[in-house]
């Protein structure tokens, strides 16, 4: 329980094989966590620890899996792929080209998160399902790309000089 910082090198693997619940999940929790390598998601992960994914990291969300990201979440890269589920449960930012391509995701988890932020030159491209309908506070200063059969924002959006795009039609009840 003495918070520290974990580094996922290039080569350095993490596999997330928890039971089939968020009570039985397997967890990283408490450790300042940067990741380069690779997580494997098998039924429920969760991390909530603050955490970083730069350039090169590659996350997997296999079929009937979740993976949870409850703690400040920052995406300077990366790659997320699978036929699983992804929710953003904690303040997320973007500051680096990122491509979600999970089979669904949930951009604010299970309450709405403090803010979702895209940074200035960041692009957040998302290829997944948007399970329900944005409910935070979305800020775009770079760009958002979003494809997919569509999705929505009741919340609050902050466009700034940032663009929403892609081929998945958005619907703004906020």
């Amino acid at each position: 329980n003495n918070p520290g910082t974990i580094t996922f090198v290039q080569d350095g693997e993490l596999n997330l094989n928890g039971g089939t619940t968020s009570a039985t999940a397997a967890a990283l929790n408490g450790a300042l966590a940067t990741v380069l390598g690779d997580i494997n998601v098998t039924n429920y992960g969760e991390i909530n620890a603050p955490i970083t994914f730069v350039p090169g990291a590659t996350v997997v969300v296999n079929s009937g899996g979740t993976l949870d990201l409850s703690g400040a979440t920052t995406f300077a890269g990366g790659s997320f792929t699978g036929a699983g589920w992804m929710r953003l449960n904690g303040l997320t930012t973007v500051t680096g080209d990122t491509t979600i391509a999970v089979a669904n995701l949930d951009l604010d988890g299970f309450t709405p998160i403090e803010g979702l932020t895209i940074n200035n030159a960041a692009t957040l491209t998302i290829n997944s399902e948007i399970d329900d309908s944005y409910s935070g506070t979305l800020n775009v200063q770079g760009q958002m790309i979003v494809n997919n059969t569509g999705w929505g924002i009741d919340g609050s959006l902050i466009l700034g000089s940032g663009i929403i795009g892609g081929t998945g039609g958005v619907t703004i009840s906020g």
